[in-house]
């Protein structure tokens, strides 16, 4: 994987395979920080699950954020991508991050970690099949996978009911996107979406089960017109053939 230095110094990987870097070139920390930390409101015993945690930056200001606040914080991340696993190790973060990546250090070199305040269980594989080892609910959910067509067995209606089932009634998921497909998807699943934070070219969306619908008209006229949902019936369709299935069933 190829090593890229992002706007805010931090560094990111080029998934050659996928054709996509783990995070936004305009700013790791930067971007984790305003459109995933920011609006989560840690609290204690707050329980986070991260869908797509490559180099666990999100993870590492989240822990950063509940160690400031003294809560208690317990996560866990799904990540597919077990090369990326191991360059947590050998990563140099910005001093002012230091301090909570080591806890991310921790963990990716054994799975787990755990002390009195944070715990961090990291789980390598396909997010389809290890979530249903999952039993627990959470307050926050970070779908932080690929783009809508570079991973697009995250955003399918299937998959999204999964989270459904592991999100509080007062939870809240956030995702990087604001695609018609993916919103289409989350409220086919069961969810209420509303427009989350908006940074430079990227909108992100809140979903949640109790939240009063918030879209501009716009939104709703996006979703009406290209919000086509991905389905992968059995969890274990392909990339391309969930793609395939999507364009054949679609009208414009």
């Amino acid at each position: 994987m190829k090593q890229i230095k992002t706007a805010d110094d931090s560094i990111t990987f080029l998934d050659d395979s996928i054709g996509e870097s783990f995070n936004p070139v305009l700013g790791s920390i930067k971007f984790a920080k305003e459109l995933y930390i920011n609006p989560s409101n840690l609290k204690d015993n707050t329980k986070l699950l991260e869908i797509g945690s490559g180099l666990g930056y999100c993870t590492s200001l989240a822990i950063q954020k509940a160690l400031q606040q003294h809560c208690t914080l317990d996560i866990i991340c799904l990540e597919s991508n077990a090369e990326i696993i191991k360059k947590i190790q050998e990563l140099k973060v910005p001093q002012e991050l230091a301090q909570a990546y080591e806890y991310i250090k921790k963990a990716s070199s054994s799975g787990y970690y755990k002390d009195n305040s944070i715990s961090i269980t990291i789980i390598q594989g396909d997010a389809r099949k290890t979530i249903k080892e999952i039993k627990e609910k959470f307050n926050l959910i970070f779908l932080d996978g690929f783009s809508v067509t570079k991973s697009p067995e995250l955003y399918s209606v299937e998959f999204l009911k999964l989270l459904k089932e592991r999100i509080n009634q007062d939870g809240l998921l956030i995702t990087h996107s604001s695609s018609p497909v993916i919103r289409a998807g989350l409220r086919e699943a069961g969810f209420k979406i509303s427009q989350g934070e908006v940074l430079e070219r990227i909108k992100t969306t809140h979903a949640s089960l109790s939240g009063q619908p918030e879209l501009s008209e716009e939104d709703k006229r996006l979703i009406s017109a290209f919000g086509k949902p991905f389905h992968d019936p059995n969890l274990n369709w392909g990339k391309e053939k969930i793609l395939e299935e999507w364009k054949t069933t679609f009208r414009f």
